[in-house]
């Protein structure tokens, strides 16, 4: 059984025990020697039968939502978060990208609290484009605060966590120039 990587004093511990500890606790991983290179960051697309849905789609779809339910109705957050990847993919979008993911964030801190799954899908969402914006150091942040989080209330072996162990790994490693 690995380790838990945490040095135990709050810092952060390297990129690459993070990213051994991970790789190694990984169902996916166990039994295999294949040598694994980190994918590049990126976000998941929204997409309708193969082909990207339109910004014009998803911005009706939040309108909606939020007539029908409420600003914070997790109807509506559901259509903001949408909304926000597609927008990340969008040339001179992100400003507003990167506000609708933090307005999910806060409001599932609201209606959920700090530490449950909606919630720390929130801040994982957030990092993800942070790292993908060049804020390493907001990303590192919030991939930590996932990480905690969800190894407080998952456990330390649960596949959301070490999901979330790898990404803070791997952006430890790229911020460090992928050296280690």
């Amino acid at each position: 059984r690995p380790r838990d990587p945490s040095p135990g004093d709050g810092s952060l511990p390297s990129s690459s025990a993070l990213a051994a500890s991970a790789l190694a606790a990984s169902p996916r991983n166990q039994g295999s020697s294949e040598d694994l290179t980190p994918p590049p960051a990126s976000r998941s697309s929204v997409s309708f039968e193969g082909s990207p849905i339109g910004v014009s789609v998803l911005r009706r779809d939040l309108a909606v939502a939020e007539a029908a339910h409420g600003l914070e109705s997790a109807e509506a957050l559901k259509a903001a978060t949408k909304l926000a990847e597609q927008l990340g993919e969008e040339p001179g979008s992100t400003e507003e990208a990167g506000q609708l993911f933090r307005r999910v964030l806060d409001a599932s801190e609201r209606f959920f609290g700090q530490e449950h799954e909606d919630t720390l899908i929130a801040v994982n969402n957030l990092a993800v484009f942070l790292e993908n914006d060049a804020d390493e150091e907001g990303a590192l942040l919030l991939y930590k605060r996932a990480w905690t989080g969800r190894k407080r209330s998952l456990g330390p072996q649960a596949g959301q966590t070490l999901d979330s162990l790898f990404s803070l790994a791997m952006c430890l490693w790229r911020r460090d120039g992928a050296t280690d």
